[in-house]
């Protein structure tokens, strides 16, 4: 009999939906590591190759500075949707007034985000008028997955994720690949080829929508008036706000502060797009955690083997792309980028390993939105965001990159300890000794397996495979995934 029917021996239904939430969260991560890799080496790395670290540096600061204002097109709004529909006891007759007071803030973000853009000394309107539309997009289209999630619809979810990615692949291959090698292709090309992508998508997310709407909207009592949701989405809308000032302002500070900006964002960019795509896989599996946990607060003892055990799964993927940049930065840096750099490397070396902390945050940061301590999380959220902030000032002018990366790791794993203390204090949630334990064992392992292996000065081409082989099979025995959690039998009779 599986372990979770020892958990939960009088609840079989619990026993088959947390099944079907990890179930639900394996095809959310199979399908994105199909698409997402494709695209990061595929098509966004090509377009820096193409375009040189300059141009695309500029384009990463535009984008960077559109991010960090995003939560503005949503007010909180997904967060406040999300939660409400995933308490059994709401309901959702208020969800399409939500939607007009997402569209006026959507307006109110663009005309912000054109205005202070050009105030700060960011004064290409085309890019900045672009990105701000392109952000309003996956702002919507985050918004419906965030109520398919909480309707329980994980597959559409899981589909939504990566569609628009999906859908620049193929012609993006055929340019890059098969037309003239990418020649002549633009920044501004590419920014508008994302747009019609992700508009492509939010169509088709919006039919979703109407699609589900009927078998899940339960009729609830009361209006939702402008007040009432602003009162009750004002705490995910800060909490949004200052974790992306944390993650994003550096990348504008690079443009800003050193007489060689462009350059500068150009090569944190490169690093920090496999930080982005990585951080990608965890911010979607928190959006299920999200509304699952909401879903089962009765049920602590549920909420902390779940807790467990993504923190096993996520820390193990963590330590294998730390330890892989770690070593490989310089032969990943040629290999991809096709421009020997040692300051590249350096970047790629240390910046991989801010992954360990951005995961903390988002498994800790989704505990404690779901029991609605919203208010710590914004207070350690900006209390990091303003040391961020303060040692970028002080340290970019003459480090650049380099004092980027090192400060976004110090700081993310102070923002990760708070979350963690409050956690612990709160609900004694954090992950047992033994998983620690087991994921400082790996670590130490496959730290030990590379050093051996560039010692016998073996090709690349046999490390690489060795490395994720060994990384595969101690999986199991150290107990950080297993099968079971995702499809273990049981008759529910």
């Amino acid at each position: 009999m599986c372990r979770w029917h020892k958990l939960f021996p009088d609840n079989k239904k619990l026993n088959v939906l947390a099944r079907y939430l990890f179930r639900s969260i394996f095809l959310l991560v199979f399908v994105n590591l199909l698409v997402k890799p494709a695209w990061i080496f595929g098509v966004d790395r090509k377009v820096q190759v193409f375009t040189g670290y300059e141009a695309y540096g500029h384009y990463f600061s535009y984008f960077s500075f559109t991010v960090i204002f995003a939560i503005l097109a949503d007010a909180g709004i997904t967060l406040f949707v999300q939660q409400k529909l995933a308490s059994v006891a709401s309901g959702s007759d208020w969800l399409p007034k939500a939607i007009r007071f997402k569209l006026l803030f959507s307006l109110f973000y663009v005309c912000f985000v054109l205005a202070t853009g050009t105030l700060i000394g960011l004064q290409d309107v085309h890019l900045l008028s672009c990105l701000a539309v392109l952000q309003v997009l996956l702002s919507w289209i985050s918004f419906s997955r965030a109520v398919l999630s909480a309707w329980q619809e994980f597959g559409a979810s899981s589909f939504l994720s990566i569609l628009d990615k999906l859908l620049l692949l193929v012609p993006a291959a055929w340019l890059f690949y098969i037309i003239e090698q990418g020649a002549g292709i633009t920044i501004y090309e590419f920014a508008w080829a994302q747009v019609v992508s992700a508009g492509i998508t939010f169509l088709l997310a919006a039919g979703l929508l109407y699609r589900y709407s009927s078998a899940s909207v339960v009729p609830a009592p009361g209006v939702l008036s402008f007040r009432q949701l602003a009162i009750e989405s004002a705490p995910f809308a800060l909490v949004v706000l200052f974790m992306f000032l944390h993650a994003r302002l550096d990348g504008v500070l690079l443009h800003l502060l050193p007489a060689d900006g462009s350059e500068q964002a150009g090569r944190y960019a490169a690093m920090y797009r496999f930080v982005d795509a990585a951080t990608v896989l965890s911010y979607l599996a928190s959006g299920f955690l999200l509304s699952y946990w909401t879903r089962h607060l009765h049920s602590q003892e549920m909420i902390r083997e779940t807790m467990d055990r993504f923190f096993r799964m996520m820390m193990a993927g963590a330590i294998l792309a730390a330890v892989l940049f770690f070593f490989y930065s310089s032969e990943l840096q040629q290999w991809l980028y096709q421009s020997p750099s040692a300051e590249g490397a350096a970047i790629l070396q240390w910046g991989m390993l801010v992954l360990v902390p951005y995961f903390l945050v988002d498994l800790f940061g989704t505990l404690l939105t779901a029991h609605k301590r919203l208010w710590e999380v914004a207070g350690a959220a900006l209390l990091c965001a303003l040391v961020n902030f303060t040692l970028n000032l002080l340290f970019i002018p003459s480090a650049g990159a380099m004092a980027a990366t090192i400060i976004a790791i110090a700081t993310q794993g102070l923002f990760a300890a708070l979350l963690w203390l409050l956690s612990e204090r709160k609900w004694r949630m954090g992950p047992g000794f033994s998983s620690i334990a087991r994921v400082v064992l790996l670590a130490a392992v496959l730290t030990v397996l590379v050093l051996l292996l560039r010692q016998l000065n073996v090709s690349l081409f046999v490390q690489l495979p060795v490395l994720f082989t060994a990384w595969l099979f101690l999986l199991f025995p150290l107990r950080l995934f297993s099968l079971q959690w995702f499809f273990a039998w049981q008759k529910d009779n």
